[in-house]
This record gives structure tokens, sequence and C-alpha cells, in this order.
């Protein structure tokens, strides 16, 4: 008994020294796997391991096969060796031919014995196989919200009249307007932000499942699947959505991680898991385009100049006229674009005008005659030439209220001379004569008519008195086919 309690004594002293529960970490002699003597005796009921007693239990004689012990430690017993599993058993062990000895034996360890078969077995304490500590997967969600406004603006330019047939020296202007419209489109809308994980608490690597974002069909990029202990990856996204009514994000991670070997249910999977939602947020505006512009124009060739009212934030219509003068004979064009600065939209119009000068014409005086009647010697065969087209000395010209022979006999002359019915009524005479191909007047008698009511007696003036009249007393006329 006493050799024994020595042998007890020594074993205790060696196990005071393993920082218990490590004792799986302890080196033992002989090492774990040869055989284990004693000093001979039995197996006792309990021993004291550093002032610390412990109560054996006893399997039954002669163990064979797999006991299990506390804390989910099991031994497997077999005619020559012992093996734990789960954790950490300290045995007396007696064989038939090595007497009992005291071991400690932690999981997957075989204590063998070569020198008889193991007849008896008593365990005093088992310590299974530490907890692997949980680790912790967390999550930190940011988002930001943003949308486009997309500004765009169109030109266009028109010209009113744009063509002028004027005698030369004579004037005339046209309206230009300049119609620059503004639109906006707002979409685009997104939200975007970080979704970090972080992993910690132990010493697995977690292999990250799922990140799924609350926002459908949100574009998910993250550096890596995995994360080792105590570290974090950080996850970009973008998400569509259709207005700015979106204004919290929510961020679901799901992972798992493999229980290490030495410690319990290891290679065991562990779903971890968790979620963040990112504060409120508000959308910004990122603009494209314009807001505010700046219309040029150039007229002829000529330098571009700011119009009268730009720059513009709105749409705008730009007003404004020219006069166009005729100097010499021929036909000129007027190109003028307006260019809106920023975008370098632009568009034109043109004036044309023809320049004319009557190379034939008859006065008023030519068309008047007599006291009571228009008709003279000299204009006789021009007005009876008239009278073929339904035009005579009678007949009421344009709206006025008066005949020709009102207008032209020298009462008339003496009443409308100078005026402008006066020019108008031998400008219309002229004017059909020349349609006739009797004259080489420039103007046509609708154009008379319109100059007539804009009220140009000058323009009327300069035409009737611009030639030389072919007509006289023997002028024949034969009326055209």
């Amino acid at each position: 008994m006493r050799r024994t309690l020595t042998f007890i004594s020594i074993f205790a002293l060696l196990v005071s020294m393993l920082a218990v529960p490590s004792l799986a970490d302890t080196v033992y002699e002989p090492p774990l796997g040869q055989a284990h003597t004693g000093p001979g005796g039995n197996c006792f009921d309990s021993i004291t391991i550093d002032g610390v007693e412990y109560d054996g239990t006893k399997l039954d004689g002669n163990p064979r096969g797999t006991f299990l012990l506390e804390d989910g430690v099991s031994i497997i017993v077999e005619a020559n060796s012992v093996t734990a599993i789960g954790g950490t058993a300290i045995l007396c062990i007696k064989g038939a031919a090595t007497n009992s000895g005291t071991v400690v034996i932690a999981d997957g360890q075989t204590v063998t014995y070569t020198d008889g078969g193991i007849s008896n077995i008593v365990w005093y304490l088992a310590e299974g196989l530490p907890v692997f500590p949980e680790g912790t997967l967390g999550v930190v969600k940011t988002a930001a919200g943003a949308y486009d406004r997309t500004v765009t603006w169109d030109i266009t330019k028109d010209v009113e009249p744009d063509f002028h047939r004027l005698m030369v020296g004579a004037s005339a202007s046209s309206d230009y307007e300049v119609d620059v419209t503004k639109s906006e489109l707002e979409d685009n809308y997104r939200v975007f932000g970080d979704i970090e994980i972080t992993w910690s608490g132990s010493d697995a690597t977690v292999t990250i499942t799922s990140v799924v974002d609350s926002i459908a069909g949100t574009d998910i990029t993250c550096p890596a699947t995995t994360i080792a202990p105590n570290s974090s990856i950080t996850c970009t996204y973008v998400a569509s959505v259709p207005d700015d009514t979106v204004t919290e994000n929510t961020a679901t991670v799901a992972g798992s991680y493999v229980i290490p070997a030495g410690f319990q249910n290891a290679g065991d999977t562990v779903p971890v898991g968790s979620e963040d939602t990112s504060p409120p947020f508000t959308y910004l505006e990122t603009l494209i385009g314009f807001d505010e512009v700046s219309v040029v124009d150039a007229f002829a060739g000529g330098a571009a100049l700011e119009l009268a009212g730009s720059p513009i934030s709105d749409s705008f219509l730009f007003e404004y006229d020219r006069t166009f003068v005729c100097a010499e004979r021929g036909t000129f064009t007027y190109p003028n674009t307006a260019t809106i600065v920023e975008t370098e939209q632009s568009d034109s119009a043109l004036v044309t005008v023809e320049c004319v000068a009557a190379m034939e014409a008859c006065t008023p005086g030519f068309w008047g005659g007599t006291r009571t009647s228009a008709y003279t010697p000299a204009n006789q065969p021009a007005w009876d030439y008239l009278g073929t087209l339904g035009i005579t000395v009678d007949s009421e010209f344009a709206d006025s209220g008066l005949t020709y022979n009102q207008i032209f006999n020298t009462e008339g002359r003496a009443s409308y001379a100078g005026s402008l019915v006066w020019h108008a009524a031998a400008a219309y005479l002229n004017a059909t004569m020349a349609a006739e191909g009797f004259l080489d007047w420039p103007l046509t008698p609708a154009a008379v008519l319109d100059l007539y009511e804009a009220g140009d007696k000058d323009a009327l003036a300069d035409a009737n008195e611009d030639g030389l009249c072919p007509f006289g007393a023997s002028s024949v006329f034969s009326p055209m086919e």
C-alpha cells in the first residue's frame, strides 16, 4: 500500500505541474504508447493528486470494449491497450504481469501493455474536450443615395419673311425668333455604400455563404469569401431604386465555420450570421448637362454676338428684327446662325433679298389726262388694251372706293397727286402691263397691292419713276394668247 501511495504521490507532483485542465499537453514518462508498470498491488478506490482526493470508479473485471466516463470521455479497452476518446482521463490500469500503474491518457492516445493482458481498470478523473469559443460574425452597413438630373437644351430659329423683292434704294425688315427650350429628366436613382463584415472570437476561419441586401437586385462585390480570425472584409454594393422613397437599407450576412480538432464536436459545421440596417439617408443630385447657357448669334459671316437676355436658366424666346437695304441690283442671301455656347447646338435662318430696278415704267402722270377723264391720246392705246382685261377708267382701284378716273383726271390729280392711292393705282397698271409682257417692270400686281396695304408710298413712287415709259399714241397692243 505504501509503495502504491508513493507512486501516486510522485504522480501527483507531476500532475500539479500540468495547469489542469491542460492535461492533454503533458509529457509523461515513459511516453504514452509504451508499457506503464507500477510498483505492484491493486488499484485503489481513491487517490490524492496535488492535495485533492479523487474517488475512483472501477470498471467491470477484465473489461473489454468501449466505456463512457464523465464529461463525454470514453475509453476503448482491448486486451493489451487502452485508448482515450473525447478528452483526458486519469486511470489506474492493472495487468496480469505488470501489476498496477496510474497514467494520464489524452484524447486519441493509446497506452499499450505487452507483458500480459489488462485485468482491471479504475478511473479517477475524466476531463472532456474544451468547448470551442463561439465566434461572432458582425456586419456594419453604410448607405447613401444619388440620382441624375439630366438637362438638355434645344434651339430653333425662324425668320418671317425670308424673302424680299425690293427696288434698288428700298429697304425692308424681317422678324427673327430664336426659341431655346430647356428639358430636365431625373432618373438613375441608386443606393450605394459598404458592407463591413468582421469575424472574431475563435481560431477558425469563417466562410461567408451569403451577403444579401434588402433592395432587390443589388449588385454586391466582396474581396473574399473567407475571413481569418479577428479580421474583416469590406464589400461594396450598388442598387437601383425607382425613386427617392427608399431611405433605409439592411444587409444580412450568413456564414459558417468548422470546429477544429482538440475541441468538443470537432469537425462540426457551425452557422453564424448577422444583419445591420443603415441610418436613414437622403439622395444627392448629380447634374448632367448645363443649368445655364449663353446664346450667341452670327449674322452673314460676322462675329457671334451674345443675344440680349442671355445667359438664360430656363426656356426663352429671343425676338429681334433686321433691316435689309437694296444698294444695287442683284440677289443677296443673308445667313443668320444662333448657337448655344455650352452645347454647341445651333440653328440657322436664311433671308434672300432680290434687288431690282425698273427698266421701263409709266408715271401716274402718264395714266391721267383731261379734266374729266383719264384718257389722253398718249395713253389711249394702253387703256384700250387694259379694257380687254376688264380694267377701265371707271373700274374701282383695289378697296380705295375710287375709280381710276377719280384718281387720275386733272381734278383727281389735284386731290391725290403725291398720295399713296395715286402712286399705287399707277403701279398696279404698270404691273398689269408688265404681266402681259408689254413692260419691263419688276413688281407683280399682287406685290403692288401688298405695298399699298403696307402704306409704302415711297417704294411705289420709286418703282413708277425709275424707268422710261415706252407707251404712246402709236403703241399697238395685241391681246395675249
